[in-house]
Formats: structure tokens, C-alpha cells, sequence
């Protein structure tokens, strides 16, 4: 039975039904050095490429956008599971899952799969379907293990507090990590070009880790009485703060260009 990380209805009525947690999550890397551009990343790695784009697991559309920005004739279709994620992404775009994807085969010069592969029971089958529906490079990202470790560890922390326990230190940062989708994605691509981009954070008060801990308490919780966790997460952070200076956390990502 899938977790609400990984469960269709669970993703688009609550973790994703709009941009807000994308948001929150998103916002805290404005603390991050070196600062790391992922939008700025794809743009340049897909700049060769003026026929049609997907982007899988659009989100709000920050690829997406960027890429018709970049240039305006090329068509970028955005698609997402969630219908309120499509809406703001903006046309062409379509509603669908990554695992049975409405396009004919080859029909896509580039695909995109950004940060999304996790949240699929089985991302072979999405990887499949990106194999399938692109004639050219299909650029996919995904968090490193160890990536916001400490971020996971005082959540787990602030949990234990008040009486919830988990095992895994990373949360769900680690499910389908870099390692194993390199691995994955060699199965269904004669190439793989792996690409590691690490730093780390120091957010100077606990607000923006107190928002970003929020915005994942559907996969946790019931995020209407997640109040006393995302209490102790601020109180934690605070001591960290009074103590170190700031709340440091590493951060681990990847791409994989994958033809």
C-alpha cells in the first residue's frame, strides 16, 4: 500500500494540491551557498534543443516557464498528476501520471523529470515511459542521501518530543536517491551522464525551517494537529541558533542526462 508520499490521491489533494508547500520548501534554499540555480541549470542544459519539450511533474511551471522564456517558438508541454499544479504551469499541458504518460512514442526532442521520480511506487515505470515518449535527452533529478540531514534529524527530533518515532534519519529525501536512480536510469538508457551539485545552508532563524518541516507534514501526519511537532522543530532550531549562530544543513543533489 503506497505511503502519502508516494499515494496518488494523498500528493494531489494535499501535498500538492496547489504550489504552497512547493514554496515554502523552495524558499528555504535562499540560504544556501553556493547558491545552486536548477532553473538556470536546465535552461542551459536544453538550450540546443528548439523542438518540443515535456516536462514531467511540472509543479507550478518554473521549468516549464523558463524554457518558453528562453525560447519563445519551441514548445514545452507541462504535466503534472495535479490539476491545481497544471493550472498555474499554464499551457500546453496536460493532467497525467509519469507511469502511463498520452503521447505518442518519440514524440518529445527532450523530457524532464525534476525532483518528482520519489513520489512514483515503482520509477522504473515512469522511466520506461520517458524512454519511450523521447527521441533525445531526458534530464532527470533527484536528491543525494544525507541531503538536509540535519533538517530530518531535528524533525525527527521534535517528533520524538512528543511522542512520534521514526527510523529513517533522511525522511523521505532518501527514497529513489541519486545512487539508485543512476542505476535505475541505466537500465532504460544506453547513456548516463551523472552530474553532483553539493553545498550547504545556514538559515539564521527558525521560521523558515519551522515552514519548511510544515509543508511535508502530510507525509508524517495529519497536518491539522501537527502543531506540537512544528513547536518543538522551532524550539530545537532556536537552541541551535543561540548556539552556533544559524541552523546549518548540507545540501546533495544531482542530474543525470540520460539518453
Amino acid at each position: 500500500m503506497p505511503s502519502a508520499f508516494t499515494d496518488p490521491q494523498a500528493l494531489t489533494t494535499s501535498a500538492y494540491a496547489d504550489p504552497t508547500n512547493l514554496a515554502a520548501r523552495a524558499a528555504i534554499y535562499a540560504y544556501q551557498s553556493p547558491r545552486i540555480d536548477l532553473v538556470g541549470e536546465v535552461v542551459q542544459r536544453v538550450r540546443d534543443i528548439d523542438l518540443p519539450i515535456l516536462d514531467v511533474g511540472c509543479g507550478p511551471g518554473r521549468f516549464a516557464n523558463a524554457l518558453r522564456d528562453a525560447i519563445p517558438a519551441r514548445p514545452v508541454v507541462a504535466c503534472d498528476l495535479s490539476a491545481g499544479m497544471v493550472a498555474v504551469a499554464g499551457p500546453p499541458a496536460v493532467v497525467a501520471t509519469a507511469a502511463a504518460l498520452p503521447f505518442r512514442d518519440q514524440a518529445f526532442a527532450g523530457s524532464l523529470a525534476l525532483h518528482m521520480l520519489y513520489h512514483l511506487e515503482s520509477p522504473d515505470a515512469a522511466l520506461a515511459e520517458l524512454a519511450r515518449v523521447t527521441a533525445g535527452p531526458v534530464l532527470i533529478s533527484t536528491n543525494a542521501v544525507g541531503h538536509r540531514r540535519e533538517m530530518h534529524e531535528v524533525h525527527a527530533a521534535a517528533a520524538a518530543d512528543v511522542g512520534l518515532r521514526w527510523v529513517d534519519p533522511d525522511g523521505f529525501a532518501s527514497r529513489f536517491s541519486l545512487d539508485e536512480a543512476e542505476t535505475a536510469a541505466r537500465r532504460h538508457f544506453r547513456h548516463v551522464e551523472r552530474t553532483d551539485l553539493t553545498g550547504s545552508a545556514a538559515v539564521p532563524e527558525a521560521a523558515p525551517v519551522v515552514a519548511f518541516i510544515a509543508s511535508t507534514a502530510s507525509w508524517y501526519g495529519d497536518p491539522a494537529t501537527y502543531g506540537p511537532v512544528l513547536d518543538r522543530v522551532a524550539a530545537r532550531v532556536d537552541e541551535i541558533i543561540a548556539r552556533d549562530g544559524a541552523f546549518r544543513f548540507r545540501t546533495h543533489v544531482g542530474f543525470l542526462a540520460c539518453r
